[in-house]
């Protein structure tokens, strides 16, 4: 249900710009912020619900921007394949995993590809029109592309294909298209250091997604593929473990138009849980080098998102806000930072006017019992989630923290 007017008074307000929190009331009106109010202003509460936020953080939702909403496995359901055979189970447990995000403070996300073509677009009309709950959606194509027997084929290989495949998603409704642009051992027949497509194949994406208006997405790791799809205009770079001094100066001059996400989270869930061994030693080999790899990213200005990653055994969806933790221990970002980049740069990247608690914003906000700049794991549990507003509306409401208001004056708590 969406209140004509929400105030939410009294919380330390981060506001998704990396500052430090201020004490402040926050005015929402429809799905809007309307009002930031800071010192000793009084705000008119007549007509509004009354939210008191002594004692708790008021923040951005959380943005994903790198999720898998397809991908089946939930913090409550284990599925036995990443590819369901059916079209309506992947849906139906779809419809589920987007439940489970907003649930736990993600009010937007970016996909990184689906598994199956066409449900991500349905369920982000879904969403939007407020039919279903979960995060405002960017849909994405398939990341896969399979025109015969997925384990024989498991890429377009010719950029008629490519063209083919980046037509059907346009067609489909969907706003990005994902490729990967290097090979995924295990997976594929390439590893994670060779080149899947020619050249030629990603030019013929890129004109097709320009014609089209879609924004592309890489999977990609060496420093070849990563110059690749700068080159030929992605917006996205997924990964990106081994650039070198020309991918670096080329992301530093695309870096108004790009985004990279680092997805650490399945090295990192390997050092924390898993055995002792020469795996366990590789892993956090390659976290220091990530670390390495990601500080020379951001110095050049490069926007760098957490996140990423989950739907898998282990890293099953709910457990996303791990990340926030992994960024600060394993990457050496700081903590204000990093909840910058999980909603500000989350914003810029979902290009929408998310990601900020400022006037004109659409009012996506968390009221977190607890500091989270303090202690960033304390948003991996959804418990400490007291308020989950989306668009104005209250997924979740605080409870016994919400009063009625007639016509009053409340003193702002803002401390100047």
């Amino acid at each position: 249900m969406t209140a004509a007017r929400t105030l939410i008074t009294g919380a330390a307000v981060f506001d998704g710009t990396g500052g430090d929190p201020f004490a402040g009331d926050v005015l929402v009106e429809g799905d809007r912020i309307a009002a930031v109010r800071r010192g000793g202003d009084a705000l008119p509460i007549e007509g509004c619900d009354v939210v008191d936020g002594r004692g708790c953080t008021l923040m951005p939702g959380l943005i994903d921007g790198h999720s898998h909403i397809t991908y089946p496995n939930a913090i409550d359901r284990a599925y036995p394949t990443m590819y369901p055979p059916a079209a309506v189970e992947t849906t139906l447990m779809t419809v589920h995993n987007a439940r489970v995000l907003l649930d736990h403070g993600f009010t937007s996300a970016y996909s990184a590809g689906a598994i199956k073509p066409g449900i991500e677009v349905k369920l982000r009309d879904e969403i939007a029109a407020g039919r279903i709950a979960g995060p405002r959606l960017r849909a994405s194509s398939m990341e896969f592309y399979f025109p015969g027997d997925p384990e024989a084929r498991p890429m377009p290989v010719t950029a008629a294909e490519i063209r083919a495949f980046v037509r059907e998603s346009a067609h489909e409704g969907a706003d990005i298209v994902k490729l990967f642009i290097s090979g995924l051992n295990g997976m594929m027949p390439q590893g994670d250091d060779e080149l899947v497509l020619t050249d030629e194949a990603v030019r013929a994406a890129a004109d097709e997604a320009a014609a089209a208006g879609l924004w592309l997405s890489a999977h990609v790791r060496p420093a070849a593929g990563i110059k690749q799809a700068l080159r030929h205009g992605f917006r996205m770079c997924y990964h990106v473990e081994e650039p070198d001094d020309e991918a670096l100066d080329l992301m530093e001059e695309r870096k108004a138009e790009i985004f990279c996400g680092p997805t650490i989270s399945g090295i990192a869930l390997r050092v924390e849980s898993g055995p002792d061994g020469p795996h366990r030693e590789r892993a956090r080999e390659r976290l220091d080098r990530y670390r390495e790899t990601v500080t020379r990213i951001r110095a050049r200005g490069v926007r760098v998102l957490p996140f990423g990653d989950y739907g898998f055994p282990g890293r099953a969806h709910g457990h996303n806000a791990r990340d926030l933790g992994y960024f600060v221990r394993y990457l050496g970002i700081s903590p204000a930072e990093t909840l910058g980049a999980a909603t500000k740069l989350g914003g810029e990247l979902m290009d929408e006017r998310v990601g900020l608690v400022a006037p004109g914003y659409l009012a996506d906000l968390l009221l977190v019992d607890g500091d989270p700049l303090a202690d960033i794991a304390v948003l991996e549990n959804p418990d400490n989630l007291l308020l989950i507003m989306q668009g104005g509306r209250l997924h979740k409401a605080p409870p016994m923290r919400q009063q009625r208001a007639a016509s009053m004056m409340v003193p702002s708590t803002a401390a100047g």
